[in-house]
């Protein structure tokens, strides 16, 4: 049999089969990533980049704890370039009666498998998702 003679794909099959293959491999590594995302989060993540763009207050990283005092000031209002909670973190809001909106502006989702607790009201604005998983604790007045 000559070389001439030999079955050869397409070029219309050839690209299917390489469009196939990429398809594929970003169908892996989303998955990768979702089974990799809760083991991140979980290992001890607090918020990140927190800024008051409302009202006043402070925030003061202790460790594994993070505490937001917001003496005097019965509403306030913090930019966050992440929300998350590890699994032994604590994020505690003193802001009395009042309320603190925090809104997350950067492109992950949140996951609290932490303890997130506030003396007033508070919310927590994501557009790309809020998770609360099996060992997180969300507690306010």
């Amino acid at each position: 049999m000559s070389h001439s003679k030999l079955p050869w794909p397409s070029r219309r099959a050839l690209r299917r089969q390489h469009w196939r293959g990429r398809i594929w491999l970003a169908v892996g590594i989303s998955l990768t990533g979702l089974s990799l995302t809760p083991v991140a989060f979980a290992a001890g993540r607090l918020p990140q980049g927190g800024t008051y763009t409302a009202g006043t207050g402070t925030i003061v990283n202790q460790g594994n704890a993070l505490l937001i005092t917001q003496p005097g000031s019965t509403r306030g209002v913090i930019d966050w370039s992440s929300f998350s909670i590890g699994r032994h973190n604590s994020v505690t809001f003193d802001n009395g009666t009042g309320a603190t909106l925090n809104r997350v502006t950067g492109g992950s989702p949140s996951a609290i498998f932490g303890r997130l607790s506030a003396t007033g009201s508070l919310y927590v604005i994501n557009p790309q998702g809020i998770v609360v998983g099996p060992s997180g604790v969300v507690s306010t007045g």
